[in-house]
């Protein structure tokens, strides 16, 4: 009998035990409950919502970051808000008072993420302001890129820098962890980085060495010129799919440039011989055998053309100051008391139109500053205002600088007399003109060869 009293009255208790656990939890929050790792057991459900924002409003997040180091902050700062009432009602209907045993030995926590707002724009200033978005005192990173050292004669690579400065993903990562209650975020994670380190150009660095390996030789006549390490490294690169390519314009203007320096001119039998040297071929030789997988030595020869002048033309420099024309090569010369001043590049007369420039020997009889030259006198509608103006004959031809031809796109102009040309003048780009004015005296001879 006092045994079965023993069981009723634990069972009793139990009962009443669990009733009025049933009842305070129909208060308060259940045990073992948290908001995103916040614990808020034993609360009461009637002012969750106070305790929700003072927990919300005392929470900070460490940002980790090389340049802005010990660097706390509120959420409250950075703009973040949560909207408590509404998570107090979601928890309160989402909490069963009568399972409150099984919370004794389970956990329940709620994401705070659908209940948090971070207002961007405050937030970004609050940055600014700590100096943690500002470029000060930040590194930039720098890509991995290939050079070529002169010293050594090989290509090599420049190996990539990490610097510090943050990404554009960095505000919209920061967020995400505010929502997820984080109590620390990784700056770092968030640096911009190289798009091209060391490793990626591996293979570019020996592809361009088998190149620049081989041996290059370029023939004028009787004259063999080997081309320098150096100088190869400067025709090929790269392309996007990571094949050798040629850089014909460096290519091309390379072996021209050097083919003035073969040119010559001669008495012979008492005319004037010119012979000059054409780049086309050698450049088409070599440009074929860079692209091409080889590491056998290339030998290219340029064309030659040798030729005599007309009658008229049968002088020779005769005076130490003289200017002189390849219309074929579309080249000047200017020597003063027998020293090079200056080779360059021009435009003659438009071959399509027939305003060739006429050939011959001439002088400069006449030099102005500032002159609009007038095609009425030749029969053409035009006015051209030039800085300097030397005539060579009396039809009105004449060197003159032109607005739209300066060194720096002389080179690639240099076929544009065949169909775009002058009225018969030999225009001079506009920022050596003056060097040529300065340095020719009247008289000066000038040399015009086919």
């Amino acid at each position: 009998m006092n045994k079965s009293k023993v069981i009723i009255g634990i069972i009793i208790s139990i009962v009443v035990i669990y009733l009025l656990g049933v009842f305070t939890f129909s208060q308060r929050i259940l045990p073992n409950t948290t908001l995103s790792d916040h614990p808020v057991s034993m609360i009461s459900k009637s002012s969750l919502d106070k305790e929700v924002k003072q927990i919300f409003a005392s929470q900070e997040i460490q940002i980790i970051d090389d340049v802005v180091t010990n660097y706390s902050v509120k959420l409250t700062d950075l703009g973040a808000t949560i909207d408590a009432k509404s998570l107090a009602a979601d928890l309160s209907a989402n909490q069963n008072a009568w399972k409150w045993p099984v919370n004794l030995f389970t956990d329940q926590d709620y994401d705070l993420t659908k209940y948090i707002e971070v207002d961007e724009g405050q937030l970004n200033g609050k940055l600014v302001t700590d100096k943690l978005l500002t470029d000060d005192n930040r590194t930039k990173s720098t890509n991995a890129k290939t050079y070529f050292a002169k010293k050594d004669g090989v290509y090599k690579i420049k190996e990539e820098v990490y610097g510090n400065i943050i990404n554009a993903k960095f505000n919209e990562a920061l967020i995400e962890a505010i929502k997820n209650g984080d109590e620390s975020f990784d700056a770092t994670k968030y640096y911009k980085k190289p798009s091209v380190v060391t490793a990626d150009l591996q293979d570019d660095v020996d592809l361009l060495n088998s190149r620049i390996n081989r041996d290059m030789t370029i023939v004028f006549g009787d004259d063999e010129v080997e081309v320098p390490k150096a100088d190869i490294a400067s025709f090929i690169f790269i392309d996007d799919e990571g094949n050798i390519d040629v850089d014909n314009t460096t290519l091309y203007n390379y072996i021209y440039n050097l083919s003035l320096e073969y040119d010559n001119v001669a008495k012979v039998n008492g005319k004037r011989v010119v012979t000059t040297y054409n780049a086309d071929t050698a450049y088409y030789k070599i440009e074929n055998e860079l692209l091409a997988d080889s590491d056998s030595a290339i030998k290219a020869e340029t064309g030659v053309e040798t030729f005599n002048q007309a009658s008229n033309q049968t002088s020779v420099p005769t005076s130490s100051t003289y200017i002189e024309v390849s219309i074929s090569q579309q080249y000047m010369w200017l020597y003063n008391d027998g020293e090079l001043v200056l080779g360059t590049p021009v435009v003659t007369g438009n071959v399509k139109e027939g305003w060739d420039t006429p050939t011959g020997t001439f002088s400069v009889w006449n030099k102005e500053t500032n002159k609009v030259l007038n095609g009425a006198s030749v029969g053409y509608d035009y006015e051209v205002p030039v800085d300097y103006w030397m005539a060579i004959d009396y039809t009105g031809v004449g060197i003159h600088d032109i607005d739209w031809l300066n060194s720096g796109n002389a080179e690639a102009s240099r076929n544009v007399y065949k169909t775009d040309g002058s009225h018969g003048c030999i225009n001079t780009p506009d920022d050596l003109m003056a060097t040529v004015y300065n340095n020719t005296p009247l008289g000066t001879p000038v040399y015009v060869m086919p």
